[in-house]
């Protein structure tokens, strides 16, 4: 029985409406309820499509966001994505640092950005000039 695919991941954050903003306005993902919301305003879900790939959290009232550290031990998730020129323009007109790397041995690009919580966000393109080569 292998795993068929990832389903989300998790953010908990004191930097909530940061987080959501990035997540919506630089990526383009879209908010969505969450269906363990009950009664929680900083429990969202943001989706691309049908699927809710990120649960966002909120610090809780009751906790202490000085115990809840954004350091984790997650280095990055990747998320694949489209035209790539659309996003370089996007994140150098919002000075959004970003580095670009080819795969070599495959057909592939990413940009690598950094959330509001410092966490790694690969966005992963087909290469179309390694394909127009080939």
């Amino acid at each position: 029985m292998p795993i068929a695919s990832l389903d989300h991941i998790n953010i908990r954050t004191s930097l909530f409406h940061e987080t959501a903003s990035f997540y919506e306005d630089v990526l383009g993902l879209s908010r969505v309820v969450a269906a363990m919301a009950t009664g929680r305003e900083q429990n969202i879900w943001l989706a691309v499509g049908d699927a809710a790939v990120i649960h966002l959290n909120g610090v809780g009232e009751d906790e202490d966001p000085a115990s809840n550290p954004c350091d984790s031990r997650i280095d990055h998730f990747a998320l694949r994505a489209d035209d790539i020129a659309s996003f370089r323009e996007l994140f150098e007109r919002r000075d959004i640092p970003y580095q670009e790397r080819k795969l070599s041995g495959r057909p592939l690009r990413q940009l690598v950005i950094h959330d509001p919580n410092g966490l790694k966000v690969e966005l992963v393109f087909d290469d179309e000039e390694e394909r127009s080569i080939s």
